[in-house]
């Protein structure tokens, strides 16, 4: 029991990890997706100790896959098209905190 609950921390905190990186760099879609997904296979297969162990990594999984394959809520612009409003502002949020780091 004792090895089962030790795995159960490892992959909270593998997960934690990665959720914590993905919230750092602005990824908010993938973070909502990867909480979703831990939800979701947590309530499926959360009958025993070993299920919640298999959804924790499984999600674990999902969102080591979403590093790679972000989520996309807004297509980025063609080359050419005006920026929007939205995009703009963006950017001046970006550029706020770009500074912030470098000093």
């Amino acid at each position: 029991m004792g090895f089962l609950v030790a795995a159960l921390g490892i992959a909270v905190l593998f997960q934690f990890i990665i959720l914590r990186v993905k919230w750092n760099k602005g990824r908010y879609a993938d973070v909502g997706v990867d909480v979703f997904m831990l939800i979701i296979l947590n309530s499926v297969f959360g009958g025993s100790i070993l299920g919640v162990i298999s959804a924790t990594a499984g999600a674990t999984l999902i969102s080591l896959y979403l590093i790679w394959k972000p989520v996309t809520l807004i297509p980025d612009n063609k080359p050419g098209e005006k920026k929007s409003s939205l995009d703009k502002m963006m950017e001046n949020i970006d550029k706020l905190f770009d500074e912030k780091e470098t000093k």
